[in-house]
């Protein structure tokens, strides 16, 4: 199996105009967007993605950021942040600055009738939805739906459960610093598939 690498970004060029009384993102070389404000909600600046590959980078305070299907670069800053990807969303984030303990990975639209919601039952988090493994192949084959390798950073979602492969919906998720721990509880579920906004009722 071969694992999708997200490519390098294109060296992004500013021009002192760029920013003369505009708080507009701006457009990268590959469509994408740098997005660095966005309206405040509960204490969250909300930052939203687009559908291209975006670089989405928080401020000194709280940020509620939410990835678009493209495979985006996150970066939350000092606070506590949350990082919604929605659930089965094929193109995996990097996620530069992930402090867990403190950070929330929050996967949205989690559909009520999947396997994952009904071991949830509604809950927000779960201990037994996460496992750590070293290798690849038995992390396939793990019962845990997700599964995160510390070496790499890589976090998997595993919609198969034991059988061979990630399945229809499962692949790699994010990825996060190589080396630092992530726990059970620095994942959290939220089953809305309206706007990150909408994922701001649920966090913990």
């Amino acid at each position: 199996m071969t694992l999708p690498v997200l490519p390098a970004r294109p060296d992004i060029t500013v021009s002192s105009e760029s920013f003369a009384g505009s708080f507009e993102p701006l457009v990268l070389s590959d469509g994408g967007q740098l997005i660095s404000s966005g309206p405040d909600r509960n204490g969250f600046q909300i930052l939203e993605g687009t559908p291209q590959r975006d670089v989405i980078a928080g401020g000194l305070e709280r940020d509620f950021i939410e990835s678009g299907p493209g495979s985006d670069e996150l970066a939350g800053g000092p606070e506590r942040d949350v990082f919604r990807h929605r659930y089965g969303d094929p193109a995996p984030d990097q996620i530069i600055d992930f402090a867990p303990g403190v950070d929330r990975l929050q996967i949205g639209a989690v559909p009520t009738q999947s396997a994952l919601a009904r071991l949830l039952r509604g809950q927000l988090q779960s201990s037994s939805v996460l496992s750590e493994a070293v290798g690849l192949k038995p992390a396939m084959r793990d019962q845990a739906f997700y599964v995160y390798q510390r070496s790499s950073g890589r976090l998997f979602f595993n919609a198969n459960g034991t059988a061979s492969g990630w399945g229809r919906d499962g692949g790699l998720v994010a990825n996060l610093p190589p080396g630092a721990p992530f726990s059970w509880r620095d994942l959290q579920f939220d089953y809305s598939s309206a706007s990150a906004s909408a994922g701001l009722e649920g966090l913990i």
